[in-house]
């Protein structure tokens, strides 16, 4: 398993500003957002856990999925513009694993976790203007595309929940 690269922020809040600031990103910096993509479904689950509603659950659970899919999507852009293998990695070995802030289900944490997929869809269609290889950026622009719908979903469970 390749490690979260040394310059990276130690908690996933800090990595999230700091992705932020990035407009081409390096190696390091795909490879540290593969690590906070894949906490992206210990999030969802996380809080799919919080509720009762089955829809609610199966939205969030599935956005959780698809956030571990970008992961998997940022291991390819690796690949495809170094040629390195690395590992998207488990739960148990991601230091952002459970470390996003969001612990509860109220309609300040979802409505942040809204702005937070919204903010996602507009990083990576930066990244892929900066990356200079059209098969990653293709991989980038479908990542941004979902953390849209992502969010667009998370007000779906604002509406179930009554907020």
């Amino acid at each position: 398993m390749n490690g979260l690269p040394k310059q990276m922020p130690a908690d996933g809040m800090n990595a999230y500003a700091y992705f932020l600031t990035v407009t081409q990103p390096t190696i390091d910096d795909l490879k540290g957002m593969m690590f906070l993509e894949a906490s992206g479904q210990g999030l969802y689950d996380g809080l799919a856990a919080m509720t009762d509603k089955q829809e609610a659950r199966e939205i969030l659970c599935r956005n959780g999925r698809e956030e571990r899919a970008h992961a998997h999507r940022l291991r390819r852009a690796i690949k495809i513009l170094s040629g390195e293998t690395v590992d998207v990695p488990a739960p148990e070995e991601n230091p952002y694993h459970g470390a996003l802030g969001f612990d509860a289900l109220t309609a300040g944490v979802l409505e942040a976790l809204v702005g937070a997929e919204f903010d996602g869809e507009a990083l990576y269609n930066t990244w892929a203007d900066g990356v200079g290889n059209d098969a990653a950026a293709r991989l980038l622009r479908q990542n941004g595309k979902e953390e849209r719908r992502h969010g667009v979903r998370v007000r779906k469970v604002m509406s179930l929940l009554g907020g």
